[in-house]
C-alpha cells in the first residue's frame, strides 16, 4: 500500500489548509508516475479553505496541460472523510490513466511520534523521559547501529487510565553507541 497517511494541517489563523497523501513512512508525497511528456504529479495541496465542517482544496484556474485538482475534507464524528478527483493531463497519450481519485476515505487521527527528552548522562548511566496516552503500550528498544537489523528491547511502559512520562535509564558504560526507539502499539485496554 503506497497511500496510508494524509497528513492535514491547518495555519494559524484557521482559515487556511494544506493536505497531502503520503506512504508508509508518513513523509512521502504519494506521486502519480510520470510518462513522458507527462510530468510528475505530487497529491499535495495547499491553499484549502476551511469552513466550518469541510475543507475545500481546488486548483484556482484550469491550464492546458496542467493538472487539475478538486478534493474535500468533511469532518465526522469518527474522524474525517475524504472525496476528490485530481486530473494529469497527458497530450499525446492515448492508453494513460489521466484521471486518480480518492472516494469514501476514511481517516482517522494518529498522534504524532513519540519525542525523547531530558536526555542526560550521568557516569554510565543514561537517562531520558517521554510522554505517552492513554491506551497504548510502549516499548522502549535500542540498537548499536543504524539502520538497524533487529530492535533489542530495553523496557516497556502501559498508560491505561492515562497519560504517562515515565524515566528511562539505561546503562552505556560497554556501549561505544547506542539509538533508541519508542514504539507505539495499542494496548486494547480502553
Amino acid at each position: 500500500m503506497d497511500q496510508a497517511y494524509i497528513v492535514l494541517s491547518v495555519a494559524p489563523g484557521g482559515t487556511l489548509a494544506s493536505m497531502t497523501v503520503v506512504g508508509e513512512d508518513q513523509q512521502t508525497a504519494h506521486k502519480v508516475l510520470a510518462m513522458p511528456p507527462r510530468q510528475e504529479f505530487p497529491f499535495s495541496f495547499s491553499g484549502g479553505v476551511v469552513s466550518t465542517n469541510s475543507i475545500h482544496f481546488s486548483s484556482l484556474t484550469p491550464a492546458p496541460l496542467r493538472a487539475t485538482y478538486d478534493y474535500l475534507v468533511t469532518f465526522s464524528t469518527d474522524g474525517l472523510v475524504i472525496h476528490g478527483l485530481a486530473t494529469v493531463p497527458c497530450q499525446f497519450c492515448s492508453d494513460v490513466p489521466t484521471q486518480f481519485g480518492h472516494s469514501n476515505v476514511v481517516a482517522a487521527l494518529v498522534s504524532p511520534a513519540t519525542q525523547l527528552g531530558s536526555m542526560r548522562l550521568d557516569g554510565g548511566l543514561l537517562s531520558f523521559q517521554f510522554s505517552g496516552e492513554a491506551c497504548y503500550d510502549y516499548f522502549v528498544e535500542f540498537s548499536p547501529i543504524l539502520p538497524a537489523a533487529n530492535w533489542l528491547s530495553l523496557t516497556n511502559f502501559r498508560a491505561k487510565l492515562g497519560a504517562i512520562h515515565p524515566l528511562v535509564v539505561d546503562s552505556v558504560t560497554n556501549a561505544p553507541s547506542r539509538f533508541y526507539r519508542i514504539r507505539q502499539v495499542d494496548c486494547f485496554c480502553d
